[in-house]
């Protein structure tokens, strides 16, 4: 009964009272009173408790529907009022959204499998689970590195490791006890030259080589296959334990050949890696090269900025009436291409589910991605084959490689895990080795990050000047390549400060303009490379 509930509050609370006003209290008195409602966008400040109206007022009487609604929804109008109208969506959304999250994203997402639904964004306690699930620096359990392992194993692991060597005498006899103790070890000289076969059969166990033993049997011919099982095995474990001693010298001798200087170089170049897979990249720039489809990034990774070079295919998808392998098979008929184009096309599509625009029907959808030099190799061919009757539409192929490269990493990015390299010798990634990492997850550029100079260079005649300006601590390094070693400079703060009042006058914004007074140091030299020597030390400082 609802007078049970006393002061609480809740939708179906709000419901069932709502419906006492206009059915009266006798639907409330009985228990298993089923309330059906949805929630209104209106009155705006309320909470979602009292925006809750009951469907079954939407089955009264046009006077009583509109004298509640007006009452419930606080509004002064309700005449033709549709549901959809007050509905709010909204908060629907959301419910649908957290239905998406429980059903779908979360559980890939703890899979290490991308977002299938990117329009739904994980919240914000998953991408921190996440970041410490797949963090490199985690502290592993200790039962992490250990493994189960059958009875039967562990006892046929105990023989070998015991080396035991039963005679056959001693068969038939109670077993004797396995265990015995370590014999006194001694130094003895080998061959530096081993046959390679046999340094295979030593490192591997004695039941991989020979595999499982024979049964010794009742008959004589069993039992002389049984006996030359053991020697073999004998043999063996006779020469794995000589083995050891082998493997320490090998190890010293490769050690003494060893430059000293590999362990720092690998040990840098490792965290190098690390450094620039487990941060995010804040792209500063990307730059157009020469070879067609890689760009240059400038990226900031913690406060280092590094250059990286992208690769950036040509992606456009193309929509068929019918399956691409009949008209495939039906258009090889007809034209002859060259083995080289056959190829790059049969390799580079896939089907894919996309909404197409203006609403299109999707057919046979395909996603292709050519390398950006094959494409303009085999241009002709490809419009050629995209003239076909069968295709119904060609989408995305005219759009820019920069324009791609913008809207799919945007300003922050970063490593996929599954692509994560152990050195740095190639500084080129592929574009699916990226993922886009939004605002939420990593701020961009935060203040005090980037350090901006300005550098001016002028050169005429055999004379040079340059002025490196250094805003944050307001100071103008000069540099004059002239004949004669004399500083014939004017007062510079007093050219700077009447300069910044002319443009101030014509209605340039203060911010951007060094209004502060500034510490000037001119230096004259009559050497080239005493000049370039100078600020390449004010630079590198």
């Amino acid at each position: 009964m609802l007078s049970e509930y006393g002061e609480q509050k809740s939708t179906s609370i709000s419901t069932a009272k709502r419906l006492a006003e206009f059915l009266g209290e006798d639907v409330i008195k009985d228990k298993g009173l089923c309330c059906r409602f949805v929630i209104a966008n209106v009155p705006r400040d309320a909470p979602v408790t009292e925006r809750a109206i009951p469907l079954a007022i939407f089955q009264s009487e046009q006077s009583i529907r509109n004298h509640y609604l007006r009452k419930w929804l606080r509004v002064s109008t309700v005449d033709n009022l549709d549901i959809r109208e007050i509905l709010d969506w909204n908060y629907y959304i959301e419910r649908f959204n957290s239905c998406i999250q429980k059903i779908i994203t979360i559980p890939a997402a703890l899979q290490n499998i991308r977002n299938p639904v990117p329009r739904v964004p994980h919240p914000d306690w998953l991408h921190k689970r996440l970041v410490e699930k797949n963090s490199l620096y985690k502290q592993k359990r200790i039962t992490d590195v250990f493994n189960s392992i059958d009875k039967q194993t562990l006892m046929d692991n105990n023989e070998e490791r015991l080396a035991v060597t039963n005679d056959i005498e001693d068969i038939g006899e109670p077993t004797k006890s396995s265990i015995k103790f370590a014999k006194k070890i001694t130094t003895k000289t080998l061959k530096r030259k081993r046959d390679e076969a046999n340094d295979k059969t030593l490192t591997r166990q004695w039941r991989i080589v020979l595999g499982p033993p024979p049964a010794f049997g009742q008959t004589a011919g069993q039992h002389i296959k049984w006996l030359t099982y053991q020697k073999r095995k004998w043999e063996l474990q006779n020469e794995q334990r000589q083995q050891p001693s082998v493997t320490s010298n090998n190890q010293q001798l490769s050690t003494k050949q060893k430059p000293a200087t590999d362990g720092k170089i690998d040990t840098y170049i490792r965290r190098a890696a690390e450094h620039l897979h487990t941060r995010p990249w804040q792209i500063v720039s990307y730059e157009l090269t020469d070879q067609p489809g890689i760009f240059k990034a400038w990226c900031l990774v913690e406060h280092e900025v590094v250059q990286i070079k992208i690769k950036v295919p040509r992606i456009f998808y193309v929509n068929y009436r019918t399956s691409i392998e009949n008209s495939a098979e039906e258009q090889l008929k007809q034209t002859q291409r060259s083995t080289g184009y056959e190829r790059t096309m049969s390799n580079c599509s896939k089907r894919v589910n996309r909404l197409l625009p203006r609403c299109s029907q999707a057919y046979h959808l395909y996603e292709y991605r050519l390398d950006e030099n094959n494409f303009q190799d085999y241009y002709t061919d490809i419009m050629t084959d995209l003239s076909n009757p069968n295709i119904e539409g060609v989408y995305e192929m005219n759009v820019p490689l920069d324009f791609r490269l913008l809207l799919t990493l945007g300003c922050i990015c970063s490593l996929r895990k599954e692509h994560y390299r152990t050195n740095m010798l190639s500084n080129l990634y592929q574009f699916d080795e990226l993922e886009l990492l939004s605002l939420s997850e990593q701020s961009y550029l935060q203040p005090g990050t980037l350090q901006c100079i300005y550098l001016y260079i002028h050169q005429d005649n055999g004379k040079l000047f340059i002025a490196l300006f250094i805003p944050n601590n307001c100071r103008v390094f000069i540099g004059v390549l002239d004949s004669i070693r004399e500083n014939q400079m004017p007062n510079l703060n007093k050219l700077l400060k009447n300069e910044c009042e002319k443009r101030l006058q014509r209605g340039i914004d203060t911010n951007l303009l060094p209004i502060n007074e500034h510490q000037f140091e001119v230096k004259v030299d009559m050497d080239v490379q005493n000049v370039w020597k100078r600020f390449n030390k004010i630079i590198a400082n």
